[in-house]
């Protein structure tokens, strides 16, 4: 009897992966695997809310100009620099560095639109088009079309 003991615990002794073990490991890596969609998912999200704070600047500035395009008496653009004219008084857009500021008859400095690395203004028929190339390689354009045309030649 002694000797069917010593071979059970000798048994027993030995290291090695059990199946209790095994249900455990398999356990911990279906949660892992559960879970890691969420992660994910969360990921996502936080970069969308960061490009989403992004895109309320670009979009507050384009409110900001359109507004003040509609209330201008004339509007004009050298190079890339756009002059909105409202009665004695001269508006200017233009890039300062890797911003976009405005400035009243040449005083002041409003940042209007940040981390912007260029800006392309071209005149349409009866507006213009503002195509801006963030630093980050984002490409936006917004399109202003006035009618009547209140656009002041170079001459």
């Amino acid at each position: 009897m002694l000797r069917n003991n010593n071979v059970l615990s000798r048994n027993f002794n030995q290291k090695g992966f059990t199946i209790l073990e095994s249900i455990f490991s398999i356990l911990i890596l279906l949660l892992i695997i559960t879970f890691f969609p969420l992660f994910i998912k969360a990921y996502e999200q936080t970069q969308h809310s960061l490009s989403t704070e992004e895109d309320f600047e670009w979009n507050l500035f384009l409110i900001q100009l359109r507004k003040e395009i509609r209330t201008s008496d004339a509007w004009k653009i050298n190079g890339n620099r756009l002059f909105l004219y409202f009665d004695n008084i001269e508006v200017l857009y233009e890039q300062y560095g890797n911003s976009i500021r405005r400035r009243v008859d040449s005083k002041g400095h409003e940042v209007v639109l940040q981390k912007v690395k260029s800006i392309l203004l071209s005149n349409e028929n009866n507006g213009f088009s503002l195509n801006i190339l963030f630093q980050k390689g984002v490409k936006k354009n917004g399109s202003f079309i006035l009618i009547p045309p209140r656009v002041i030649s170079d001459e």
